[in-house]
């Protein structure tokens, strides 16, 4: 599948290769390069910046992250 980081939007669940927690979109610049996230299971920490080439898959919302 290929994934449009430009049409991603704030919410959107991911996961990057060669890890295996949860991160959500914070913000898009809509770049196609970079996104804003933060791990989902602390929505507490710092925003951090998301290659889009680090992405591995983007999750259903709601699905288990699993």
């Amino acid at each position: 599948m290929a994934i449009n980081p430009i049409e991603l939007p704030e919410g959107a669940r991911l996961r990057r290769k060669g890890e295996d927690q949860v991160l959500v979109v914070v913000s898009n610049p809509r770049d196609g390069m970079w996104l804003h996230v933060r791990p989902e299971a602390d929505p507490a920490a710092s925003e951090e910046l998301c290659f889009v080439d680090e992405v591995a898959e983007v999750l259903p919302n709601g699905a288990p992250a699993g």
